[in-house]
């Protein structure tokens, strides 16, 4: 497919598979600044959050540090869905190099932008301080949403810290034996 029946494709509402096929494609489509400007904003505009998250993943291909520091300044943003759709890109980046910013985002005063921040660093922190951070969340005065997504993020952390570390070990209770089964008297 061409450039430019890309572009037609991704901006073809109607039609959100293809949207999805042309945001995949495009992360092929080398030394076009066009096709950047697209997918950059795919990833603030789109509602389709597949689309999204294929436009992130596009632009890890074509351009990934200038998606990062572009990401890391939008938490900076005035407008809350913009800082929310940021921590959710970074967390779809999935770069552990953003953890810092993310971390910051735990105190932004729109709620939906902290429970962003909190989702995103469950998927790109590999490191307990995140933990500790996580569960000052959990503790603290923070909406029901924001502390339900802190206890998912420290458990996604842990169970990845632990498959780092080669402790996981996923053990299964053997079945008893009949011989083995012994009542207890009341």
């Amino acid at each position: 497919m061409t450039p430019r029946q890309l572009k037609n494709n991704i901006f073809d509402g109607n039609h959100p598979i293809k949207q999805h096929q042309a945001a995949y494609q495009m992360r092929y489509v080398k030394n076009d600044p066009e096709i950047i400007d697209i997918l950059f904003c795919a990833c603030y505009e789109s509602t389709d959050f597949k689309l999204q998250q294929i436009a992130v993943e596009s632009l890890k291909i074509l351009k990934p540090e200038a998606i990062l520091k572009a990401f890391i300044s939008s938490t900076h943003h005035k407008n809350s869905d913009n800082r929310r759709r940021a921590y959710c890109n970074l967390g779809i980046l999935g770069s552990d190099k953003a953890i810092k910013e993310v971390l910051k985002g735990f105190s932004d005063s729109d709620i939906s932008v902290r429970e962003a921040a909190v989702i995103a660093a469950g998927k790109i922190a590999n490191a307990p301080h995140a933990i500790i951070q996580l569960n000052k969340l959990i503790r603290g005065f923070e909406p029901e949403t924001v502390k339900k997504a802190a206890i998912r993020s420290v458990r996604y952390i842990q169970n990845r810290l632990e498959k780092q570390s080669g402790r996981f070990v996923h053990q299964r209770k053997k079945p008893q034996k009949k011989a083995e089964y012994v009542p207890t008297a009341f």
